[in-house]
């Protein structure tokens, strides 16, 4: 009988020990999610602040940008939807396949596009000129670049490049040379 007692006592003191281990496991996931929660809320707090910092900036630097630039926006270069509305439609940026030679400057040349312009508000439509023309637009300057045409508020890394890489820059002025 002391045997049946002593096997019975193994049994129990076998499970309490088992659920220990598995309640020592839970504790031990329970803590590495709360650390990985807490951070993650510290991710989230990091970048607010940093959304916080970017929008003060571009305020006090919308502010001290020419009112030309906002006028011709209607709002400031820090909202997403005007950013939007700037980028060139991605079907422009197929060069036209199968045209004939027509010897206009852009035909078969890599062309970048930057800034805003007073004749083309919409850049699509200076774009889709361009293209027009036989062009292959492209959205970075590199050394296969061929023209880059700058308007008001251009890309200072695109005209970086353009000087580094000895790229034709065409402002808004021999833009309309050209195009007449």
């Amino acid at each position: 009988m002391f045997w049946f007692w002593a096997l019975i006592l193994f049994i129990l003191f076998a499970n309490s020990l088992r659920s220990y281990i598995k309640i020592s496991n839970l504790k031990d996931k329970l803590r590495f999610k709360d650390n990985k929660i807490r951070s993650l809320e510290s991710d989230l707090h990091n970048a607010e602040m940093r959304i916080e910092s970017l929008k003060s900036q571009g305020e006090s630097r919308s502010s001290s940008k020419s009112k030309k630039a906002g006028r011709a926006t209607g709002v400031h270069y820090d909202d997403y939807s005007v950013l939007q509305a700037r980028k060139i439609d991605g079907k422009y940026y197929q060069p036209i396949k199968d045209m004939e030679e027509n010897g206009h400057p852009f035909y078969k040349k890599k062309v970048v596009i930057t800034g805003e312009f007073e004749d083309y508000p919409d850049r699509n439509d200076l774009a889709e000129l361009i293209w027009s023309f036989g062009a292959d637009l492209d959205t970075t300057v590199n050394h296969r670049t061929d023209f880059l045409i700058i308007g008001e508020d251009h890309g200072p890394r695109k005209y970086k490049n353009a000087q580094k890489f000895g790229v034709k820059i065409i402002d808004e002025v021999d833009l309309r040379k050209i195009l007449e």
